[in-house]
């Protein structure tokens, strides 16, 4: 026997609380919107978690994002997919990426490609790496940036190393241990920052030796 939308949503209001906030995930990138919207509806303000991936089924996803960002301690990883996303939800990726730290990862992706992503975005989240002493996030997109939008960005930064061949630009933070890998073909941006004084294992001394003792 199939459940229909009420009594979905009344079970999940049910089990909602046992969801643990630690670990719980939600996807929904290959589900239907109608049914996306159950869930979100259903579980929206009732549960927290660790890793989200939320396809846009109207107004629910938006908040239930928001919510998400503002409210989760545990959360870790976000993605949004399909169309029709407004554009403030930019802001909501960038503010989450604000919030990583060392030992805690913040990883955003965008799935969409009628959401946007030009060189203010990138210049948005360079300003916010910047003026962070402990940045720690990822940001992953399918869109490309323009070169010319490109360069001008690259030149209000301090350049570590480019790499013509991979795309790739390498930035240093001007007071923290930290570096940032900008690429403007399907853009993305990864923040590593020394960890030694924190942990045994250093993801920017793993990943890049040559620029941990910059």
């Amino acid at each position: 026997m199939s459940l229909g939308n009420t009594e979905t949503a009344k079970l999940l209001k049910t089990v909602a609380p046992l969801i643990d906030q630690v670990s719980g995930r939600f996807y929904s990138s290959w589900g239907s919107p109608d049914c996306t919207n159950v869930l979100l509806t259903s579980l929206f303000k009732r549960v927290y978690l660790r890793k989200i991936c939320v396809l846009f089924c109207g107004k629910i996803a938006y908040a239930f994002l928001e919510d998400q960002i503002n409210n989760a301690p545990f959360l870790r990883y976000v993605k949004i997919d399909g169309r029709s996303w407004p554009k403030s939800t930019l802001d909501l990726l960038a503010k989450f990426c604000s919030k990583g730290r060392p030992g805690n990862r913040a990883d955003a992706s965008v799935f969409c490609d009628d959401l946007i992503i030009d060189s203010s975005f990138m210049q948005h989240l360079l300003d916010l790496w910047k003026t962070n002493e402990n940045p720690n996030f990822r940001f992953r997109s399918f869109q490309s940036i323009l070169n010319e939008e490109y360069r001008a960005v690259v030149k209000n930064y301090k350049v570590f190393e480019m790499r013509n061949g991979s795309r790739k630009t390498f930035f240093k933070h001007p007071t923290a241990k930290s570096i940032a890998r900008v690429s403007n073909v399907d853009f993305s941006m990864d923040i590593f920052t020394c960890e030694c004084d924190r942990f045994e294992k250093c993801l920017l001394k793993k990943r890049y030796p040559k620029f941990h003792d910059f």
